[in-house]
């Protein structure tokens, strides 16, 4: 009955830590899915402002005695805060998952190692 119950044991541990992990990926895959799209989106529509910017800011100089043309195009700045923080919190949601894995992976393994001392 000793070996029924240690594996009943490790079975339930397993389990506990598997199930958890898997709670914390699932709230992990909302998260990212809203922010990446967040970020698509932002991204999307900041580049349609580039491309108007850059239509309505594109002068045409017309010189009087010559025939050429001078185009004087104004890059507009890509470096939107809110798509930074879009990035910044997809970076970070990626980062905190990880190390969350790590560290219950460890804590399992470990778990599971300690509960083999009482093992018969």
């Amino acid at each position: 009955h000793a070996v029924v119950a240690s594996h009943q044991m490790a079975l339930s541990v397993w389990l506990v830590v598997a199930l958890v992990l898997e709670g914390a990926g699932v709230a992990a895959q909302v998260l990212m899915a809203r922010e990446w799209e967040g970020l698509k989106a932002l991204e999307g529509k900041e580049e349609r402002e580039e491309v108007a910017a850059s239509t309505a800011s594109t002068a045409v100089a017309m010189d009087d005695d010559d025939d050429d043309d001078v185009v004087l195009d104004v890059v507009p700045d890509s470096t939107d805060p809110v798509v930074e923080r879009k990035r910044r919190a997809i970076q970070s949601l990626s980062l905190y998952m990880l190390k969350l894995s790590i560290v219950q992976g460890l804590l399992g393994s470990l778990s599971v190692l300690l509960l083999r001392r009482w093992a018969p």
